[in-house]
């Protein structure tokens, strides 16, 4: 697959007419995509590159080692490759049900993940609050929030001189668009910025063109992936798709992307075939409606 066919992909076929003479995208994967093949870190380097992609998005848990020399080594794969590599780990707020005590505190971890990411030449890394469960927990939403912000403030300095950007996801139904932009802000948009997750919003019926505007100014790294909506007996359903056969008008979301933040790569993060109910916790209306399927 060259390049172009790749960017053909991700906006469904029909990518060329409304990116006409726009600034090139830096365009990349998420390593999550292909989880299932179990491969470690020198092995994406090796197929990003085969893609003649600009960029992979690598998780912790995909290196075999934080050993300095191991990450030299990929940092030395990537040079070679012409790949510039971004971080990623998971929860980073102590007070959510998805964080993993086994990786010591919140702020150990994120520390961890961002010297990972010092190493191999990284300048974002990716990470998250939680998910839908920390919005029906018995903890409210807004304590998880102020949980997240004193992890952060309580690493600034660290995170200052690794000169690593934090990006926090609009991750499965934890946070609003606005509530992202308010830990930014909140912590230190100096060293926070976003992972901006395109398939994320409908958890909680936001729309992503929508959730994009309100979260631009932060973007560093970004998720692209399609989704479908479509109503049921019980509410709303939505499920995510191959890129151009959703509901997203997702031309219009990459060229809308493209202008508010060149400076963010376009990341794949390919999920089809996973449905889910969505959650209306806050009410927000489809800017979209007419294009609801049923």
């Amino acid at each position: 697959m060259q390049r172009r066919t790749f960017l053909q992909t991700l906006v469904g076929g029909i990518a060329a007419s409304p990116l006409v003479g726009a600034s090139p995208l830096r365009l990349g994967y998420d390593s999550y995509s292909i989880r299932a093949y179990q491969w470690k870190a020198l092995r994406h380097i090796e197929y990003a590159a085969s893609l003649k992609l600009d960029t992979a998005q690598i998780a912790l848990n995909d290196y075999e080692s934080l050993e300095p020399a191991y990450l030299a080594k990929v940092k030395d794969a990537a040079d070679r490759a012409g790949l510039t590599l971004e971080g990623g780990i998971g929860c980073i707020c102590p007070t959510a049900v998805s964080f993993n005590k086994r990786e010591g505190t919140a702020e150990e971890y994120t520390l961890r993940g961002l010297q990972a990411c010092r190493a191999v030449g990284a300048k974002a890394m990716r990470c998250f609050l939680g998910g839908m469960a920390e919005r029906r927990g018995n903890v409210p939403i807004d304590a998880h929030i102020e949980s997240t912000i004193g992890v952060f403030k309580n690493i600034r300095t660290q995170a200052q001189d690794l000169g690593v950007k934090i990006a926090l996801e609009n991750h499965n139904g934890d946070l609003h668009a606005s509530e992202v932009r308010y830990i930014v802000e909140a912590a230190g948009k100096d060293f926070v910025g976003v992972t901006y997750d395109s398939g994320n919003p409908m958890w909680l019926l936001e729309d992503p063109m929508m959730s994009l505007e309100i979260l631009a100014p932060y973007v560093v790294t970004s998720h692209f992936r399609d989704s479908a909506l479509w109503e049921t007996d019980k509410g709303m359903n939505f499920q995510w798709v191959v890129l151009g056969e959703g509901t997203v008008d997702m031309p219009a979301l990459v060229a809308r992307f493209r202008e508010l933040c060149p400076q963010a790569p376009m990341q794949l993060e390919s999920s089809p075939g996973v449905r889910h109910r969505c959650c209306l916790v806050t009410p927000v209306a489809m800017s979209s409606g007419k294009r609801i399927r049923k």
